[in-house]
């Protein structure tokens, strides 16, 4: 009987090193393929029956760069555009209707104080004077 448990212990033994073996293998075969996931991911895949070619990740960054640089073109445009729109001390569209507003103030003071006027020179006269029409503004 004891051929027989030393023959069952060595067959054990072979069989819990194969499936020691087999299991590291296991591991190794699973890092190996995300390694090679990993890879392709950064190299890129070329187009398979089915489907398309996925780009690497160079690939990918190039063109965020040129999707970039075509924002940074569009947003030096908009920023030329709206510079007329701030004041910079005389030369800007914005300074041109500032001056406009501050003109419009002070001719409209100046026609109350010739409203003013006219109504205390009515007040005060014994002929009567012609009504002038204020224009209507636009």
């Amino acid at each position: 009987m004891t051929d027989s448990v030393a023959q069952i212990i060595a067959l054990a033994s072979i069989l819990g090193a194969i499936g020691v073996i087999g299991a590291a293998v296991r591991g190794v075969w699973r890092w190996g393929r995300r390694v090679n996931q990993h890879f392709d991911d950064l190299m890129g895949e070329p187009p398979r029956p089915g489907f398309e070619a996925r780009p690497g990740v160079l690939e990918r960054l190039k063109g965020i760069d040129v999707a970039l640089d075509s924002l940074g073109a569009r947003i030096g445009v908009v920023e030329q555009d709206t510079a007329q729109l701030r004041r910079n001390g005389g030369t800007h569209l914005a300074d041109a209707v500032h001056e406009q507003q501050r003109l419009q103030a002070a001719h409209g003071q100046i026609l109350a104080r010739i409203e003013a006027t006219l109504s205390a020179l009515t007040a005060a006269s014994t002929q009567p004077i012609p009504a002038v029409e204020r224009p209507e503004a636009a």
